[in-house]
């Protein structure tokens, strides 16, 4: 999927660059010779960028996603248990000291 949406957000630049090399209009000979010159070279192109930005960009930015989300929940769940402890504690204290 990152995969995918990083070559889609790739290949407008890709064209770009491609298309502007001429000084003219791009000439249209026929389907195949477009297909070769420009489609190929495009999807080539756009899926080796996408594969270079998700391997220095996406996955490193995931992993700080993962361990940032994984602090959260952990300060959260240990608060929770602190207060569940405390909840105990204060319970048996409480039952402690009842008068009969």
């Amino acid at each position: 999927g990152r995969l995918s949406y990083c070559a889609y957000l790739v290949h407008f630049f890709v064209l770009l660059v491609l298309l502007d090399e001429s000084d003219g209009p791009t000439p249209f000979v026929s389907l195949r010779h477009m297909y070769f010159t420009v489609v190929i070279p495009v999807v080539v192109l756009s899926t080796a960028f996408a594969f270079v930005w998700t391997c220095l960009v996406e996955i490193p930015f995931g992993k700080l996603e993962v361990i940032a989300l994984d602090l959260l929940v952990h300060r959260s769940t240990r608060a929770q248990h602190e207060n569940n402890a405390e909840e105990v504690r204060l319970e048996t204290i409480n039952d402690g000291c009842e008068l009969k």
